[in-house]
């Protein structure tokens, strides 16, 4: 049952933990005094939990070397399926001699920009997929996410900034565009903002971060 009053809330909490507190306090001796009786079941237990403790041991480790294996093997089918979707979908900007790949579709007056700490050309493609009747998406996935390259470059809010300005040139955005942002990505589409403030429509932020968390 939700209390939405504090107070009233820290009061029925003091109410219940007293109480429960003493309660397991008498509980515990309760125990501590029965196994003190009776040795020969303590040690039983004792025993037996061991081996219970050995067999889990045992299972779990067999149970993860058979995920392990099982998820190589996906991995390996799902290669060429990955393969195929990157050639089908993927677009590609040249940066500092890295590529940063996107998934582009759609049409329209409007262009939208999606950025994420995931893989949004992956990720967000059905919501761009159900936009682009209307608008040109561009799914952006940021140096080391996605299907973008690694870089070397400090990860920076200016310079992640200067690397998708880059990129969204070579996709050909040339008038200003809306941004869809997702959590984290919104530090480093501040800094693009605060730096190209000109080539920014509207910004729609989804449980955005700001830099005071950081400070």
């Amino acid at each position: 049952y939700y209390i939405s009053n504090p107070f009233f809330n820290a009061i029925v909490v003091i109410a219940l933990a007293v109480p429960s507190g003493f309660a397991l306090h008498f509980l515990n001796k309760v125990i501590i005094k029965f196994f003190s009786k009776f040795p020969k079941v303590t040690a039983t237990m004792k025993r037996d939990l061991k081996r219970i403790a050995i067999g889990a041991v045992i299972v779990i480790s067999v149970f993860t070397v058979i995920r392990s294996i099982n998820s190589r093997n996906n991995t390996k089918e799902m290669a060429p399926k990955v393969a195929e979707y990157v050639e089908q979908n993927i677009s590609f900007a040249n940066v500092n001699g890295k590529r940063m790949a996107a998934y582009i579709t759609g049409s329209g007056k409007h262009t939208i920009v999606m950025v994420s700490d995931q893989a949004p050309s992956m990720l967000l493609n059905p919501l761009a997929d159900l936009l682009s009747d209307s608008f040109r998406v561009i799914a952006l996935d940021k140096f080391g996410t996605g299907f973008s390259d690694v870089t070397d470059t400090p990860r920076t809010a200016e310079n992640i900034a200067d690397e998708m300005h880059e990129a969204l040139k070579q996709f050909g955005v040339d008038e200003p565009f809306v941004f869809f942002v997702h959590s984290f990505a919104s530090t480093y589409t501040l800094a693009y903002a605060q730096k190209y403030p000109q080539e920014i429509e509207a910004v729609i932020s989804l449980d955005d971060f700001v830099p005071e968390i950081f400070e």
